[in-house]
């Protein structure tokens, strides 16, 4: 699969961090998808998204945020089919497991990896699952036909649950109670089957529960179920007729199979799935945390893009002022200095101590040119202050003249004219040099310029300061932190940025340095270039200033994953080197506060209450709302030039292949509303990539219905098909959403905005 670089970034998406080290592995997972699905073509074994996999992609276009792995499912007989072609058909490397296989893997399901060992270090492998350190695959689960027979349906499934709750008492070598003993005769009893005591007990056990798992096959069928979750829970039950068609949704860069009725498929496993819930799961976040244990010892005890592998507690700031010396700072005392000599010049003269006061003389001229060239390098030429430097170098010329030549000019008139003239250059220095402060603005990413605009904007409205924005490239990098991409955003970026390559910090030595990127190196991905590191530029000025380049939501306690992920980017070397870290609100400061302590030590609680600052604002760094597409001007504006209301009207793929002639019957109904609010109301009417190709594939008949609406919906004026814009402007442009489930639906509630769902069943007609 084709991932642009930039895909590897971190992100916050549904105001959760996703890491870069998680994008890879989600690309893994994808890499191995693909595996599958190339096998499942060749064979006709048909496949189906799943579990958080299928929510998923219905509701985010791809992973739910705080998931991290690949869930799909077969019905049982093409489940059976695949199982035994993977081995013989998969790239080398590939295992599919089952139960018993790898030791410790008791689960109804096939886990399938891409690596047979960690960590994964072969490079055309690490490359080709775009550098993703870790064993990454797909669970793929049976669906088990449900006996049309209740009773026999009832007696099934109490002997699966039985069979596998013994299972998990027993060990491998068939140790275990009285209890349990009495158990297994029971088992034997209702099976018929004879269990070898001497043997892996645990191992037929399960091998005993798959068969039953399997025992109905689709004759009379029609509910099929996730076994283990339907003998334990009664749920995961699904209608049969559901898996009958399948579409492709979006999901991350690419499409991702679903059963036509994902809609059904979703209430009926999770309810009200539109409602964001972030916590849950039957596995440990992140996925790859005992991998990733492996890797850091096999690393030599540290993980490069841990920032723990580098972190000492001495290097944190304390958050207050640091002063460094300027060249604004270095006139005044040079005028300082220079009076104090100037005043010992009459001494040496009267005393005859001529060789001591050309020395001085000399001394004095080479402090002048040292501050002259720091002002240049710092201001630039043409200062009034060089320009009496360059004056007093020649009343230094003239004194020493005086002296050892036999002119006219009065070494005492000459002395005199020095010290006025250390006078006119410290008032000079004053009133020109210190006019200023200077601030710099340090960005590298475009989509967080939004972020730091406000805080430029104060900067640039206050005449005391200057400012200067810079930007700077990243790169992508690999495990071992040698570079293998340089990306540059700055023509995303608006006017006015510098490349900071041409900024000289040591010899400007900024007051303030705001930054976006709390990494230095330890990101797993990404990487600036060393002089825009955190740890370098705490030297280089008063004040290092950290402003997030995105913003998660507030973080509750007991929302692990959340809490979990603030490993990577608030125990970050930002958050150490910096003196000021602006975050969203107070009570995310202390949730950030005790994160650092946990990581720092108790004893640095002080430190971090008084670096950490809460915005001022709420709407500081929100984008502005977008300019309406050309596209959509001429209907959405009225008469008089002002504008209508524009409503978002979605068709996913599924509803109309799900629900057919229902689909049609809503969509006629929906025009006819449009049509008697078309003075007030402008419709934009969006549907799924592949919408077409794949609802003509399914139902040809229902494609010419559809395309008679679609032609009215145009003739008539009613709106636009707009498949071009993008989510955000489509959402910062349109002030409602009706349609069926879709990933905008989240993007219009975080917006604040109405979102109405569509229900086929209820029709006036």
């Amino acid at each position: 699969m084709v991932f642009p670089e930039e895909y590897f970034n971190d992100e916050v998406r549904e105001g959760f961090y996703v890491s870069s080290l998680m994008k890879t592995f989600w690309a893994a997972q994808l890499e191995a998808l693909e595996e599958v699905d190339r096998l499942c073509k060749r064979h006709g074994i048909r496949w189906f998204a799943d579990n958080g996999t299928l929510l998923g992609a219905v509701r985010h276009g791809g992973y739910v945020p705080w998931d991290d792995d690949l869930d799909i499912c077969m019905l049982r007989d093409d489940y059976e089919r695949f199982y035994e072609l993977a081995e013989k058909e998969l790239p080398e490397g590939y295992q599919a497991i089952r139960f018993g296989r790898e030791g410790e893997f008791w689960e109804m399901l096939i886990r399938l990896t891409n690596a047979r060992s960690l960590p994964v270090t072969d490079p055309e492998k690490y490359r080709k699952y775009h550098y993703c350190p870790f064993a990454v695959g797909v669970d793929i689960f049976p669906l088990d036909y449900v006996s049309p027979d209740p009773k026999k349906e009832a007696e099934r499934k109490i002997l699966v649950k039985n069979i596998l709750n013994v299972a998990g008492f027993v060990g491998h070598e068939g140790k275990f109670g009285k209890e349990v003993a009495e158990l297994l005769d029971r088992i034997e009893e209702i099976s018929g089957k004879k269990l070898d005591r001497k043997k892996d007990l645990k191992f037929q056990l399960y091998k005993l529960a798959d068969h039953y798992a399997s025992q109905f096959g689709p004759e009379g069928c029609k509910e099929v179920v996730l076994m283990p979750y339907w003998v334990d829970h009664d749920d995961h039950n699904y209608r049969l007729e559901w898996f009958q068609h399948s579409v492709k949704l979006p999901f991350e860069l690419g499409e991702i199979a679903a059963p036509a009725a994902y809609d059904k498929v979703l209430r009926t496993e999770y309810g009200s799935y539109l409602d964001i819930v972030r916590e849950g799961g039957v596995h440990d976040y992140p996925a790859y945390g005992k991998q990733e244990l492996v890797l850091r010892e096999a690393a030599g005890g540290r993980l490069p893009y841990r920032f723990s592998s580098y972190f000492r507690k001495e290097l944190i700031t304390d958050g207050t002022e640091r002063k460094l010396v300027r060249a604004r700072d270095r006139a005044p005392d040079f005028a300082d200095t220079l009076e104090k000599i100037a005043g010992k010049l009459p001494l040496l003269l009267g005393a005859g101590e001529h060789d001591a006061f050309a020395e001085l003389l000399s001394q004095l001229q080479g402090g002048a040119i040292q501050v002259g060239t720091m002002i240049e390098e710092r201001y630039g030429e043409g200062t009034r202050t060089v320009g009496l430097l360059e004056a007093l170098c020649e009343d230094l010329y003239r004194a020493n003249e005086a002296v050892f030549s036999e002119g006219e000019d009065d070494p005492a008139a000459a002395i005199e004219q020095i010290l006025r003239r250390a006078g006119e250059i410290r008032e000079e220095a004053q009133e020109e040099l210190f006019a200023k402060k200077e601030a710099v603005f340090l960005v590298s990413r475009a989509s967080g310029w939004e972020y730091l605009k406000p805080f430029w904007e104060k900067r640039a409205r206050d005449d005391a300061w200057d400012v200067v924005l810079l930007y700077t490239p990243y790169y992508h990098k690999n495990f071992d932190g040698t570079v293998r991409a340089e990306i540059s955003e700055r023509d995303l970026l608006p006017e006015g940025f510098m490349p900071a390559a041409d900024y000289d910090f040591e010899k400007r030595l900024p007051d303030e340095i705001y930054i976006q990127e709390p990494y230095d190196q330890c990101d797993y991905v990404r990487t600036l270039p060393d002089r825009c590191f955190a740890f370098h530029l705490r030297f280089v000025t008063d004040h290092l200033i950290y402003v997030p380049a995105f913003e998660t939501d507030e973080i509750a306690e007991g929302e692990e994953r959340a809490i979990g992920n603030m490993d990577h980017y608030v125990t970050a070397p930002a958050f150490c080197y910096a003196d000021v870290i602006h975050v969203r609100s107070e009570a995310l400061k202390a949730i950030y506060v005790d994160k650092l302590c946990e990581f720092a030590g108790e004893d640095t609680r002080g430190i971090w209450e008084r670096k950490l600052k809460a915005r001022e604002t709420e709407n500081d760094g929100v984008p502005k709302a977008a300019e309406l597409p050309e596209s959509w001007k001429e209907l959405a504006l009225k008469e008089d030039g002002g504008r209508k209301k524009i409503l978002l009207l979605y068709t996913g793929i599924g509803t109309m292949i799900e629900y057919g002639e229902k689909s049609i019957r809503k969509l006629r109904e929906v025009l006819d509303l449009l049509e008697n609010s078309r003075e007030e109301l402008m419709t934009v009417w969006r549907t799924p990539k592949d919408f077409g190709e794949q609802l003509a594939e399914n139902d040809p008949a229902l494609m010419k219905q559809y395309e008679e609406l679609r032609r009215r919906f145009e003739n008539e004026g009613l709106g636009i098909a707009d498949e071009e814009s993008g989510d955000e402007r489509i959402v910062s442009c349109a002030d409602a959403y009706y349609g069926e489930a879709s990933p905008l639906v989240q993007r219009f509630r975080r917006a604040s905005k109405a979102v109405m769902i569509q229900n086929v069943d209820i029709c006036q007609k």
